[in-house]
């Protein structure tokens, strides 16, 4: 076995239990397990106001070779990492995959969201890295921090393709199924809406 060095990986997060949380944390550690031996802690902040640990947290923060930040904290919770972004200086990546600047108004976090986009546009501008997971929004991102890195969901694509069964099925019917957070069940009401004038 080859050896591997060591490296402390600090991820703040508010989804401890959300899988697209898990999966975009998979998709970095994943490429860093390539080469280091991960060592990972999670601090998990839940977004409801609650007292933060402040001796732990930049405990671990200068424990760490490497802090993520994955999006949905509060807003206070978001200017206290902005404020440890430069009280413990390590580097810094900051996860998103939505574009929380551009939120449309139908969204039904608009006005929440809108309150972040200053605090966000700082952290985005201050991180070392960003990643996310289209390169549409990485284009989007690019104009606030150039180091932006596209990492894929770690979502297999042959759980897409035809399988033998659906090539045996002649009829033109589609099939459409829904897997998300309830503001997204809009945009699949949208969707079936759509479908049926194919």
């Amino acid at each position: 076995m080859n050896h591997k060095d060591r490296i402390s990986i600090f991820v703040i997060t508010d989804f401890p239990n959300k899988a697209c949380a898990i999966i975009h944390l998979l998709g970095l550690l994943k490429y860093l397990a390539r080469e280091y031996l991960v060592e990972l802690t999670c601090f998990f902040l839940d977004n409801k106001h609650t007292d933060v640990d402040l001796n732990y947290l930049e405990n671990r923060w200068r424990l760490a070779d490497i802090v993520i930040l994955q999006r949905g904290i509060s807003l206070e919770e978001m200017f206290l990492i902005h404020e440890m972004m430069d009280k413990c200086r390590k580097v810094f990546v900051f996860e998103i995959d939505n574009n929380l600047m551009k939120i449309p108004k139908t969204h039904p976090g608009f006005f929440v969201i809108l309150s972040y986009k200053e605090i966000i546009q700082a952290i985005i501008s201050k991180s070392d890295a960003i990643t996310t997971t289209t390169p549409i929004l990485a284009e989007y991102l690019k104009q606030l921090n150039p180091s932006v890195y596209v990492l894929p969901n770690l979502i297999d694509p042959e759980l897409f393709l035809l399988s033998e069964n659906s090539k045996k099925d002649k009829s033109d019917r589609i099939i459409l199924g829904f897997s998300g957070t309830s503001h997204i069940y809009l945009i699949f009401i949208l969707l079936c809406q759509r479908s049926r004038a194919f």
